[in-house]
């Protein structure tokens, strides 16, 4: 018996190019850091606090602005999860449930989001736009305010409205700064990306077209045919 999974004869056309088009090619869009971009990540939490942001110019790669996206948008989910923890808490409070647990997991998030900001505060020392500063300078706030959060350790011993009302009041700041630093990326951010293309010459990552790229490309050609527009295709 043959093998029931082969692909069909006809699942690629006969009559492929020898040279395919360049904007059907797939490029390497990754790049090694700088220098001064390593040494910058080695910098303790102060220093990365204090430093101005955009220190180092941007390479136009595609890659490194979806990791500063990337930085932003997981302060904004880890801000709603330290909101959720402390709504369990203040509702467990006020229902007289024991809260040890709530708390040990609001204080997990506490140096979960603690260390998303420095990720941030690294992301940030390249300019990928002109506004980078300005988004740290709102991260710089939430990231020195969360020092003051810890204090919730005590509602273990003491169940104390007061304790609990400040608590809460800086996890809405916690909140309010990550919702303030998304709406300032959607607002402003405006990367300027550019066509990282190596030499024609350089080995490509994939010496053979995906199926994809020849499905793509053969719908083109056919298209042109039936226009009458089909000239020499490659």
């Amino acid at each position: 018996m043959g093998n029931c999974n082969a692909r069909p004869a006809t699942f690629k056309p006969k009559n492929l190019p020898m040279e395919y088009p360049k904007k059907y090619a797939m490029y390497p869009t990754r790049r090694r850091m700088r220098a001064s971009e390593r040494r910058t990540y080695k910098r303790d939490c102060k220093n990365l606090l204090e430093s101005v942001a955009g220190e180092n110019p941007f390479e136009g790669d595609e890659e490194t602005a979806n990791n500063y996206t990337e930085a932003i948008f997981s302060i904004s989910i880890k801000a709603k999860v330290l909101k959720t923890y402390m709504d369990l808490i203040e509702s467990s409070i006020n229902e007289e449930c024991p809260v040890n647990g709530h708390i040990q997991l609001f204080c997990n998030e506490i140096n979960n989001l603690s260390h998303l900001y420095e990720v941030f505060f690294r992301k940030s020392i390249v300019s990928v736009d002109t506004r980078v500063e300005e988004r740290k300078e709102i991260a710089r706030a939430a990231y020195r305010d969360i020092k003051n959060l810890t204090i919730i350790i005590y509602l273990n011993k003491e169940r104390s409205k007061t304790l609990l009302q400040s608590v809460m009041m800086h996890t809405e700041f916690q909140t309010h700064q990550a919702e303030k630093l998304v709406e300032h990326y959607e607002a402003t951010f405006s990367p300027i990306l550019k066509e990282v293309l190596p030499d024609p010459n350089a080995p490509r990552i994939h010496r053979t077209p995906t199926r994809a790229q020849i499905i793509a490309f053969w719908e083109e050609v056919r298209r042109e045919k039936e226009s009458g527009t089909l000239g020499t295709p490659f």
